[in-house]
C-alpha cells in the first residue's frame, strides 16, 4: 500500500564522521535535534532546486517571448517596406506621364506568360517584373524624375 505524502518514513544514511560532527554542530546551534537539521537542510536544498527549475524554466518563456517578439517587429518591418514599395510603385504609375509606354511594357509581358496566376511563384516573378516596369517608369515620364 502506497505511504501518504505527509507520513514519517525512516531513511538510513551513510555519511561520514566528519559530515555527521559538522551536522550536530549546528542543530545544537540552532537549538535542533540532529535529525530535524539533517530533514531541514534536504528540505531547504531541494526547494532551493525547485526555486532555480522554475527560474529557469521562467527564463526559457521570457525567451521565447523574446523571440516572439524580434520576430513580430520583423514582419512589422518587412511590412511597412512592402508598403513603401507599393505606395512608391503606385506613385511611379500614377505620375508617369504618359503612363501608356510603361503599359505598353506591361502587356507583351501578361500575354507571354499567360499562366502566371495559376503558382505562387509565378505570381511572384510576374509581381517582380511587373514592379521593374513600373519602378523605372521615370524613364516614360516627361522630364524624367518624378520620384520624390
Amino acid at each position: 500500500m502506497a505511504r501518504k505524502p505527509t507520513e514519517f518514513v525512516q531513511l538510513k544514511l551513510r555519511i561520514r564522521e566528519s559530515l555527521r560532527r559538522r551536522l550536530e554542530r549546528r542543530a545544537t546551534k540552532e537549538d535542533r535535534s540532529t535529525n530535524a537539521e539533517a530533514v531541514k537542510r534536504l528540505e531547504d536544498s531541494l526547494d532551493h532546486e525547485d526555486r532555480l527549475d522554475a527560474f529557469a524554466k521562467e527564463g526559457f518563456r521570457m525567451e521565447e517571448r523574446h523571440v516572439q517578439w524580434r520576430e513580430e517587429k520583423a514582419r512589422e518591418e518587412e511590412k511597412a517596406k512592402a508598403d513603401r514599395l507599393d505606395a512608391r510603385l503606385f506613385r511611379n504609375l500614377t505620375q508617369s506621364i504618359p503612363s501608356l509606354p510603361v503599359l505598353i511594357d506591361l502587356l507583351p509581358l501578361l500575354k507571354g506568360n499567360p499562366d502566371w496566376q495559376k503558382t505562387e511563384y509565378g505570381r511572384r516573378q510576374m509581381a517582380a517584373k511587373v514592379a521593374e516596369i513600373i519602378l523605372n517608369a521615370d524613364e516614360y515620364s516627361i522630364g524624367g524624375g518624378n520620384e520624390g
